[in-house]
């Protein structure tokens, strides 16, 4: 799998949170993207999930079999971030059906399981708006974790987990990053960037 980037620049109203990027991006790394706030990490991860385009540049995706059109990029990632919510008229249960009915989920995993791998087969039946943060970032986090995608992307994963919710998130990361090509963005905590064997640092790119 690969991400191409070259010249990338992302403005808003006028001004560039981030310009002349060119990198590469390849499976057999795991990525870190960090920045103070403001540095325009989840400006950038919007960009390479294809959640948003460029304001100059040109962008490309590739995974094992071909290149894929910018208008499918959505069918190959998978990402957690803030930007991302869930249906709060939505139960848990609806949630995940929902979710499966636009990503396939792992063969290795029945669509029944996905609540008990994320500790939330006691609410099944609550309504979104109900669960607490935590609950909500877990359930997130397995969407991305268990949908068959060859891109994984994370943006600060382990906001308002607790202690033991972060070490599942860092067991489950471990179990289901194998052949895909992750990028992680975060506020260099080492929780959550563990893995990760290259580091982007947005303050580089930062023009006025």
């Amino acid at each position: 799998m690969e991400i191409c980037l070259h010249d990338i620049g992302k403005q808003y109203d006028g001004e560039w949170i981030f310009k002349s990027v060119s990198l590469s991006f390849y499976d057999q790394f795991c990525y870190l993207i960090t920045g103070i706030n403001g540095s325009g990490k989840s400006s950038l991860l919007k960009v390479l999930s294809g959640y948003s385009l460029p304001s100059q540049g040109v962008i490309s995706w590739k995974t094992n079999k071909n290149e894929v059109r910018a208008d499918m990029v959505y069918q190959q990632v998978s990402i957690c971030a803030p930007f991302v919510s869930l249906f709060d008229k939505h139960t848990v249960k609806e949630a995940v059906y929902f979710h499966f009915n636009f990503k396939k989920i792992l063969s290795e995993i029945a669509i029944q399981e996905v609540l008990d791998f994320c500790y939330l087969q006691d609410s099944r039946n609550k309504k979104i708006s109900q669960l607490s943060s935590g609950m909500k970032q877990r359930l997130k986090l397995a969407l991305s974790f268990l949908s068959d995608t060859p891109f994984l992307f994370l943006d600060e994963p382990c906001a308002n987990l607790d202690e033991s919710a972060i070490k599942w998130y860092q067991a489950s990361l471990k179990k289901y990053s194998k052949n895909r090509l992750v990028i992680i963005c975060s506020n260099n905590k080492q929780e959550e960037h563990f893995m990760c064997d290259k580091t982007i640092n947005l303050a580089h790119y930062k023009h006025t």
